[in-house]
């Protein structure tokens, strides 16, 4: 998604881009509900409407998250 630094996703304010790959851009931003940074993963426009893709990145992102809270 071009044009996303310096905006505002949800309670997330877009810092800067750190990466981008065929499966979107990640990017610095400050979580101001939590008021501190994190690294926000923006999916590609036309993965974002593929049922299949989406269940799977979510399940990965899970599995992800219950490795750093272990």
């Amino acid at each position: 998604m071009e044009g996303l630094i310096g905006k505002t996703l949800g309670r997330y304010g877009i810092i800067y881009e750190i990466g981008h790959g065929g499966m979107g851009t990640v990017y610095k931003a400050l979580d101001s509900s939590q008021n501190r940074h994190v690294a926000l993963k923006v999916l590609s426009p036309f993965l974002q409407t593929n049922p299949e893709f989406l269940k799977r990145f979510r399940r990965e992102a899970a599995a992800r998250l219950r490795h750093l809270a272990a």
